[in-house]
């Protein structure tokens, strides 16, 4: 049995990119609630999924910031931890398709309890985010609606 991992990025514009994503094995929602921000959230990069902001055609640096949250049933996670984890398993369910390849649900949990215990680094996940926009040809910290960056600048 594999986990169907669910989880979305919406930003302050409310454009929302998601992702469905299998995991081998079973990934319990126990073992990741309590990793999660205060308010539910967590930086993709920084557990190994894919950053979603990468997924638009260019960046959005107004509207811009690195967090992410699993896309459960209710808009707003529980505090509750019982509550919260139930909330996660409609995000996180029990599959029978195949995993991606590298994804495994042990270590998604493990880089989730990492994260959780060192502290969820916003400023080098959005660092990294921006690296990769810049690799891309576009400079973040300035309007998306110009022209990708040309190589001389």
């Amino acid at each position: 049995m594999n986990t169907g991992v669910e989880y979305r990025y919406t930003d302050a514009d409310n454009y929302k990119q998601s992702r469905r994503l299998v995991v081998a094995g079973v990934l319990d929602p126990a073992d990741v609630a309590p990793h999660l921000d205060s308010e539910g959230y967590f930086l993709a990069g920084q557990v190994g999924l894919p950053q979603l902001q990468l997924a638009f055609s260019s960046p959005s640096p107004d509207a811009e910031h690195s967090w992410c949250r699993f896309d459960t049933a209710e808009d707003d996670l529980p505090t509750d931890s019982a509550a919260r984890v139930a909330a996660l398993a409609t995000a996180l369910t029990p599959t029978a398709e195949p995993a991606e390849e590298g994804y495994t649900a042990a270590a998604l949990a493990a880089a989730f309890a990492a994260a959780g215990r060192a502290g969820w680094d916003e400023d080098a996940e959005l660092a990294a985010i921006q690296a990769t926009w810049r690799a891309r040809g576009f400079a973040p910290e300035t309007d998306s609606s110009e022209a990708p960056l040309d190589a001389t600048r």
